[in-house]
């Protein structure tokens, strides 16, 4: 009986804990950027929430254990040993706010090279935009050579995972931007090039992904991201980085638009999605836009959840709690369909720039660069569609 009531008492520990953190997540947006808060959680405070977010979900999944498989205590020894060793070496000593963690060798695991060739057969490259060839040899050399600064990269669409965006952008097996375009013209190369990924087209850039905070949470995909650079999408973190000259890649849609990809449906949440154009114009930097046609697709989501049903609100819960849309309504298998990532001719945003770099700007300054930024996104998609492999000519674009 003493045996029973310990397990009983366990068991609604863990459930309470995990309650109680989540609901003061959802309330405080502990686990969000500073769109839904005033400042980031202190680096001590967020480990001491993540600390027991971790208790809560390792006293659940011993309970699980204890009861449906073993009551060994040496395999849950076993497991709680592990896994604390794995804290101890990864979120309780390492940080996610910054590149540290980037490792140049990454980008060529052979892991990615056997993703690409045996999964997608060998179909995910990324290319240039059929705009490029638009622009004369000074437009070239302005954007390229004579442009030293970063760019506040905007990605679309998410997807589920933005899968395209992870394979072309920071991994090597799509080939990196080079002077390729979508229907197989070639543009002047430049005439100096760097080493590092991407610098074939553009010399100075040195890329990195902002992604949300709960992607880091879990064992392996932690130690994943931050060997190619991520770091959690706040915007002291992502200022910090472009200061250094990173440029920054962001899926502006977010977790609002995984939710949308399926099969045959182009949805990009932008419309209410400002927060990178409003960071570029205090930063005096300029917006590169880039669409994964493919990536609709990839892990498709079901067509009947509608915003009122009890899955979509449970949904939102969570991404009010995590910032992960979770748990996902698959609405089957993964298609492993080409990813093909365009890459758009920036869009300047210089005339918009005053006062000095980080100063705040209005809400019409902003708009003024949405709209830009909108038309541009806009004419990639059209103009690219029907030359990427995966029959996306008559795709129509929604811009929600």
């Amino acid at each position: 009986m003493v045996f029973d009531v310990a397990s009983t008492a366990c068991d609604l520990s863990s459930v309470t804990l995990l309650i109680g953190i989540s609901a003061a997540a959802r309330r405080y947006a502990w686990f969000r950027g500073t769109k839904y808060r005033r400042e980031p959680l202190s680096l001590s405070r967020e480990r001491l929430v993540v600390a027991g977010l971790y208790l809560g979900m390792l006293l659940g999944a011993d309970s699980v254990i204890r009861r449906l498989l073993t009551r060994s205590h040496v395999v849950r020894s076993v497991i709680w040993a592990t896994f604390g060793m794995w804290c101890a070496v990864g979120p309780f000593s390492t940080t996610s706010r910054d590149d540290s963690g980037f490792n140049a060798a990454a980008p060529q695991w052979r892991i990615w090279s056997w993703i690409a060739k045996y999964l997608f057969r060998g179909q995910v490259r990324m290319l240039n935009s059929e705009e490029w060839l638009q622009l004369g040899p000074k437009q070239l050399l302005s954007w390229r050579e004579d442009h030293p600064k970063p760019y506040v990269m905007s990605m679309h669409p998410h997807g589920l995972l933005p899968f395209g965006a992870i394979l072309n952008g920071m991994t090597g097996v799509g080939g990196g931007m080079t002077g390729a375009t979508a229907s197989g013209a070639q543009i002047p190369a430049p005439s100096s090039t760097g080493p590092l990924l991407h610098q074939t087209f553009f010399p100075h850039i040195v890329t990195r992904a902002a992604i949300a905070t709960g992607a880091f949470w879990f064992p392996g995909a932690r130690e994943i991201y931050r060997n190619l650079g991520c770091i959690e999408i706040s915007k002291p973190f992502v200022r910090a980085l472009l200061r250094r000259g990173r440029t920054v890649g962001i899926c502006v849609g977010g977790a609002d638009e995984s939710r949308y990809a399926r099969p045959g449906r182009y949805v990009v949440c932008a419309l209410k999605h400002k927060g990178h154009l409003r960071l570029a114009v205090e930063e005096h930097l300029d917006i590169l836009p880039v669409y994964t046609f493919g990536e609709e697709s990839f892990v498709p989501q079901a067509s009947w959840v509608d915003h009122k049903s009890a899955l979509t609100r449970l949904q939102v819960i969570m991404k009010e709690v995590t910032g992960l849309m979770c748990p996902p309504s698959l609405g089957g298998l993964p298609n492993f369909v080409p990813l093909t990532t365009v890459v758009g001719v920036p869009v300047s945003l210089a005339d918009l720039w005053c006062g000095d770099v980080g100063s705040p700007v209005t809400d019409i300054v902003v708009d003024k660069a949405h709209a830009r930024y909108l038309e541009a996104l806009q004419r990639l998609f059209d103009m690219n569609k029907a030359f990427v492999p995966g029959g996306h000519a008559d795709a129509v674009l929604e811009i929600i």
